[in-house]
């Protein structure tokens, strides 16, 4: 298959480096008092970063840990060279909201994805520009 893949990866990326296709995964911790209060876990691939889990325990929630992970989570995904961040977390008000504020767009409604609740996939491109479905 490698053979075939390799015209079209350069047909259509203008390169063909097996590399570009792996995923690299991360995690980040925050701590107060050496109690770990917040963490993120996420990977990076084909020029996306996906933030798997973001938590901030109940304590610290609304206390900029969960804000403070999310930005480190867009610097590293940039670094890596990504041009689009997504996530995937619950439809609800609440959730939908905090990832609002930081620039995220709802790219889909996934109705009864995890044990029958509903979630969301939310994106955004780190160049700022909005997610759109215009013109597709």
């Amino acid at each position: 298959m490698t053979r075939e893949w390799a015209p079209e990866n350069s047909k259509r990326f203008g390169r063909n480096d097996p590399a570009m296709w792996v995923k690299h995964s991360g995690y980040l911790g925050a701590y107060e008092n050496d109690e770990l209060v917040g963490a993120a876990i996420y990977y990076t691939q084909a020029g996306v970063g996906h933030l798997s889990e973001l938590l901030v325990s109940a304590e610290q929630r609304g206390s900029g840990i969960g804000s403070a992970l999310l930005d480190e989570f867009e610097q590293r995904a940039r670094a890596a060279g990504c041009h689009k961040l997504t996530l995937k977390t619950y439809w609800d008000e609440k959730a939908v909201a905090f990832y609002r504020q930081h620039g995220y767009a709802v790219e889909a409604i996934l109705y009864r994805e995890v044990f029958g609740i509903d979630m969301c996939r939310m994106a955004k491109f780190v160049d700022g520009e909005p997610v759109t479905d215009e013109g597709h």
